[in-house]
Formats: structure tokens, C-alpha cells, sequence
């Protein structure tokens, strides 16, 4: 399914195409529970990019910036003391 997002951290808008069904979509939108609930087959780079339009490239700088770092069991966010 072609998703159009708008970058949280850009502005950019960008449209990709997103593994999933219309009513899978609408479930999301609707917050009938989290992405990751509803889609578990999705990466997390395509959840990223529902949630906040965000590409990996984007998140990458974000971190950069904030120093901080991914961990790279769990995909969690980990801040600089």
C-alpha cells in the first residue's frame, strides 16, 4: 500500500510503499492498537515511517544530534548520560 508521510524531523513528505492492507492501515489510524500489534511482519524502519514519516537516513542524523545511540538488541533509544 502506498503510504504518504510527512517527516516529524524534516517536513520532508515522502510516499513508500508499506506491506500492508487498507484495514490494517485504518486500524492504525484509528488507534485500535500499535503498530506493532497490528502489523508484526513490518520492519521497524517501515513502523518508524508510519509513526513519524521518518526514513532510516533521518533517523540516523536525529541520533547523531542528540548523541544519542541505537541499541542494537532491542532497536531502543539510548540517550548519552
Amino acid at each position: 500500500m502506498q503510504i504518504t508521510r510527512k517527516s516529524q524531523y524534516s517536513g520532508v513528505v515522502r510516499t513508500l510503499e508499506i506491506p500492508i492492507s487498507e484495514q490494517q492501515y485504518q486500524d492504525f489510524i484509528n488507534g485500535k492498537d500499535h503498530i506493532q500489534n497490528l502489523c508484526p511482519h513490518l520492519s521497524a524502519s517501515e513502523r518508524e515511517f508510519l509513526l513519524t514519516g521518518m526514513t532510516d537516513a533521518e533517523w540516523d542524523e536525529m541520533c547523531e544530534e542528540i548523541g544519542a545511540e541505537v541499541d542494537p538488541e532491542d532497536d531502543d533509544l539510548v540517550m548519552p548520560s
